[in-house]
């Protein structure tokens, strides 16, 4: 009964440990990669803009603050090359640079690529720990009740049939 009492304490926990590991996996995806997908779509709304003739100290401070938000949330090794030169391309085509525009948005696309790629290998990880945490809780779970059977049949061998043939 101790055993079975303790394999099923055993399987509480290792569930509360392994929900405990998944909810800072996700959480890392949003912090880490939205926050730069965002950014990404920032500098891209204010080139934009720039483009439609908004004034261009407006544009380039809301692209400035963008891309400040990106460089202060870089997480993969690429992203830095793709930042610098999105930097460098950023004053020519907000101020008109047909090709220099074209380069930028490219830039900004392989930005956003970089992120989501990061998301979707951090989401099969996190698919990865939620999947071997089921199995080990199916495995717990079977053991305890196999062992839930042999202290049932212990029991009754031991208690429940001296009584039978007391009574």
């Amino acid at each position: 009964f101790s055993v079975l009492l303790g394999l099923h304490n055993v399987t509480s926990l290792a569930a509360v440990a392994l929900f405990g590991r998944m909810a800072p996996a996700i959480e890392r995806i949003i912090e880490e990669n939205v926050a730069s997908v965002s950014a990404v779509e920032g500098m891209l709304d204010a080139a934009l803009r720039a483009r439609l003739g908004e004034p261009l100290e407006v544009a380039r401070r809301d692209f400035d603050e963008a891309l400040a938000v990106a460089r202060q949330n870089v997480t993969e090794e690429p992203e830095g090359r793709a930042l610098e030169e999105i930097a460098r391309l950023s004053g020519p085509a907000l101020a008109g640079d047909d090709a220099a525009a074209r380069r930028l948005s490219a830039e900004l696309r392989a930005l956003g690529a970089i992120n989501r790629r990061a998301m979707r290998s951090a989401d099969e990880s996190a698919q990865r720990l939620g999947i071997a945490g089921a199995w080990a809780m199916v495995v717990l779970g079977a053991g305890g009740f196999v062992v839930g059977i042999m202290t049932l049949r212990r029991l009754r061998r031991r208690l429940v049939l001296p009584l039978q043939e007391i009574g």
